[in-house]
């Protein structure tokens, strides 16, 4: 008997998802003549309704123009918060949302896929997909954070550029195929031949090349010695030779096949992906037999399915929706602090085009301009940490010691930007592709100070936003955010950012590609503290980036699932159940 993977929206959903909408609409920078004038609903009337998809109108509050002491967070919801929370006690009082389907998880991402061929992506949304239909040779330990052997049963140093590890036998794909070593070789090469244009192919540049001793022991060699060897292999996801050479690129790109723990069942593109559970698993078999991935870019709308029973598990979610979720007796916030960091960065290369921003007085102007400690405060509502360099501290390179450069300063701001000859201010793009509230913030910030940002906006699809970074279209400013891959090493971020190889890079020196070498070939920790020690404080210096916070994972989760964040920013199904 086939599996049902149909499913109805519960009557309650349109009601709240209207109510959000048009609450939105209120206060959304479209209100206030629109985004691409630069202005904000934050600065309409001296008003600011910052509940983003929820937003809600609130007495005045002095944000940003005014005195940063004088801004008070928000005490009370307001009227339409109050009433969707009436409307969620009124459905929820009692009331088992997923009892009907104690066999299957529906969860949302916020954006679309643009490949399930996870080596031509570096999409979020896809490593989590891939934790689930592929395995890897080494994962991570929730606790220590430290890699540890999976699909590689162990491993030893041969010599400084040798690493040899020995494979788990009889695991097969998930059609039958063997996991063996050529496994190993065929998926890692197939990453790094630049004919297949990877995005992730500056990760793995490092394999001079993959030896096949027999079916069960693989031995990569290193061009020098790599310091990263096993964190890398956490996200070295494992393909069959034979299925993608029978099948072609464009094939598995849409009908994956791993030996993870659940199965590819079908893929309608910009809508959902369904899965269910490998009951051959080498591992432990999922509690959870089907799952559902839907395709929600709208937050109001996740928030509202959440409430509703329409999803069991939403991600990014807004910090003021927070007590929304909280007050419905169906949804509950499972929250911790990320690697991933939040950033704006700047074209100092001129890469899309001249821009202001190779003046390094106009990249100082932008970090003098705005206040990241208030954006924490009062936007986040404390689900943030301000950060003042390149990386966060979770990442190793971190160098507590190195003090901002760049205090908020408004004044100083205005005359790093008379000093560079724009006395009358500039306008200049700027890109997003999330946390609309806090960019909205930072709009606003640019603006008291003369720099008249234009928003454009991809958030409804954040693959074609990162398809023009890559392609170096990102004129002006980029506002990302960057989550390492879930490497805990200061090279997952900085290589990919700074290194004038990478795809990412609008800030190049051939400085930054010779510390960046030198501290990805030496296995002498102390030596590669300091070279990123050097690194981060040049970059400071230069003002490349403004790094704004460490940011949490806020995601709402239906309340009968067993299920908690965790650090590394991957949500695994295969390891929640229902109570």
């Amino acid at each position: 008997m086939g599996i049902n993977y149909t499913y109805s929206i519960p009557p309650t959903i349109p009601i709240i998802k209207h109510i959000m909408q048009k609450n939105r609409e209120m206060s959304s920078p479209r209100a206030g003549k629109g985004d691409d004038k630069g202005n904000s609903s934050l600065h309409k009337n001296g008003e600011w309704g910052m509940m983003g998809n929820l937003s809600i109108r609130t007495k005045r509050q002095p944000f940003p123009e005014e005195r940063r002491d004088q801004m008070m967070p928000l005490k009370k919801p307001g009227p339409i918060i109050a009433l969707i929370l009436s409307i969620v006690l009124l459905i929820g009082s009692g009331v088992s949302m997923a009892s009907h389907r104690k066999d299957t998880v529906i969860m949302a991402f916020e954006g679309p896929m643009d490949s399930l061929d996870v080596y031509m992506t570096s999409l979020r949304q896809a490593i989590i997909f891939a934790y689930h239909v592929f395995d890897r040779l080494v994962t991570r330990n929730l606790q220590t954070f430290r890699p540890e052997p999976f699909l590689a049963e162990s491993w030893k140093i041969i010599n400084d550029t040798t690493w040899e590890f020995k494979l788990k036998k009889g695991v097969k794909f998930h059609n039958g195929d063997p996991f063996t070593a050529e496994s190993v070789k065929f998926s890692i090469e197939r990453v790094i031949k630049p004919e297949q244009k990877s995005p992730q192919r500056t990760n793995w540049t490092w394999v001079d090349h993959i030896e096949v001793v027999d079916d069960h022991t693989v031995r990569f060699h290193s061009k020098a010695p790599y310091p990263l060897v096993l964190e890398r292999l956490t996200q070295g996801y494992l393909y069959s030779p034979r299925y993608v050479k029978e099948k072609g690129d464009a094939y598995i790109a849409e009908h994956p096949m791993g030996t993870g723990p659940y199965k590819f069942v079908s893929w309608t593109k910009g809508e959902r992906i369904v899965l269910k559970a490998n009951e051959d698993y080498w591992g432990k078999v999922p509690a959870i037999k089907n799952l559902i991935i839907r395709i929600i870019p709208e937050s109001a709308t996740r928030v509202a399915e959440l409430l509703a029973g329409g999803v069991d598990l939403i991600r990014n979610v807004e910090p003021d929706q927070i007590p929304v979720i909280e007050a419905s007796p169906n949804a509950r916030i499972s929250a911790t602090k990320i690697l991933r960091l939040a950033f704006l960065q700047m074209d100092g290369d001129g890469r899309a085009g001249p821009t202001p921003f190779q003046n390094i007085d106009v990249r100082r102007a932008l970090n003098y301009a705005i206040d990241r400690e208030a954006i924490v405060k009062q936007i986040l509502r404390g689900y943030g940490v301000p950060v003042y360099t390149p990386v966060t501290p979770l990442h190793f390179g971190y160098d507590p010691t190195i003090e901002n450069p760049y205090s908020y300063n408004p004044q100083k701001a205005k005359e790093l930007l008379a000093k560079a000859g724009y006395k009358d201010g500039i306008d200049v793009d700027y890109y997003i592709y999330g946390d609309r509230q806090v960019n909205e913030a930072i709009v606003g910030y640019l603006k008291k100070v003369g720099i008249r940002a234009h928003i454009k906006s991809y958030i409804e699809n954040p693959s074609v936003m990162t398809k023009l970074r890559r392609a170096g279209k990102i004129k002006d400013i980029g506002s990302f955010t960057w989550g390492s891959y879930s490497i805990f090493d200061a090279d997952a971020i900085l290589y990919d950012w700074f290194h004038s190889t990478a795809s990412n890079t609008y800030n190049t020196d051939p400085q930054m590609d010779k510390w960046l070498d030198e501290a990805r070939s030496t296995l002498d920790a102390q030596k590669r503290k300091e070279l990123y020690g050097k690194l981060i404080r040049f970059i400071l210096d230069k003002a490349y980036w403004f790094p704004i916070y460490e940011r949490y994972a806020i995601n709402g989760v239906n309340s009968e699932l067993n299920y908690e964040t965790e650090s590394d920013e991957i949500v695994r199904i295969y390891n929640a159940s229902w109570k």
